[in-house]
């Protein structure tokens, strides 16, 4: 694929969820969910955004291509956000290694084998789509559970440094680690109800 087949997708759907780009008619609930202080400890800017805050990075986010951000749907239920951004601010068409991130806000899929999809969906996007090479996260040290899933769908640990340590991912590594968790995730929404053990 040349980069002019290219393109950037405003919803992607897959292994029974969808994702759609943070609009006027969801970017609130990126707001509500932020601020909650279970997801808010994880992240790596802990401070509370103000509503101020919020609504500037909403507008200024229709001049970006460097980065997208996703509310993840399942059954009609917006339970989470997920986003994809250039390690390097150029254009997520152009660009080898990006970074991604997400939270699970609704309580009934925190720790549910739903969480996979919402990633899996992202990682195909990038390293098919927008054929990015590599792509990376942080996750803070302590926090064993994201680690641990982080690795079930291929990512690499690197050293800790300020509580945090680097995850990466290239696609030889996602495609190896990934199939059993979409052949699971395949087969259904029934399958998805479990949590994870």
């Amino acid at each position: 694929m040349n980069n002019s087949a290219k393109v950037i997708q405003k919803s992607l759907s897959g292994y029974s969820v969808t994702l759609v780009a943070v609009d006027e008619a969801n970017q609130h609930l990126l707001f509500k969910w932020r601020n909650e202080p279970s997801i808010r400890q994880k992240m790596v800017n802990q401070s509370e955004i103000a509503l101020a805050q919020h609504q500037q990075w909403y507008k200024s986010l229709k001049n970006k291509t460097d980065m997208q951000h996703f509310v993840i749907f399942y059954k009609n239920i917006a339970i989470g956000a997920i986003n994809i951004k250039s390690k390097n601010e150029e254009s997520l068409l152009h660009c080898a290694h990006a970074q991604v991130g997400i939270y699970i806000a609704h309580e009934k899929y925190k720790g549910n084998i739903l969480a996979f999809s919402p990633s899996l969906l992202i990682n195909d996007y990038a390293f098919k789509q927008l054929q990015i090479k590599q792509l990376s996260s942080k996750v803070r040290a302590d926090n064993y559970v994201a680690l641990k899933y982080n690795q079930q769908l291929g990512y690499h640990c690197a050293a800790e440094e300020g509580g945090f340590i680097e995850i990466s991912l290239t696609a030889d590594n996602y495609d190896r680690a990934s199939k059993k968790l979409k052949l699971f995730l395949d087969r259904g929404s029934k399958i998805v109800e479990r949590k994870i053990t």
